[in-house]
């Protein structure tokens, strides 16, 4: 089991409340969170393989980008009138 221990950063959570912590850390083992709590109280509980310093910085959950066309699915290799725009002006 390999553990990773995400220490000092400033947590943004996506929880219901939308909490922002600072002096917190977080354990991750086998790629899954295990705990945050802040950062005295997780170092004595938890023995981890890796740790991660991030003081200074901001811990938060990737960012996914669903931005899709639905219709862009369905339309390959259709056959469509349309004219590819001539200038910049006329893509809005």
């Amino acid at each position: 089991m390999t553990s990773v221990l995400v220490k000092d950063g400033i947590i943004v959570t996506m929880d219901p409340s939308h909490r922002i912590l600072s002096d917190h850390s977080i354990i991750i083992e086998d790629g899954k969170f295990r705990a945050i709590g802040k950062t005295d109280e997780i170092a004595k509980d938890w023995n981890a393989d890796e740790v991660i310093d991030a003081s200074g910085g901001i811990v938060m959950p990737g960012l996914i980008c669903s931005h899709t066309h639905l219709y862009g699915t369905l339309l390959p290799g259709a056959k469509l009138d349309a004219h590819p725009p001539s200038d910049f002006t006329q893509i809005h």
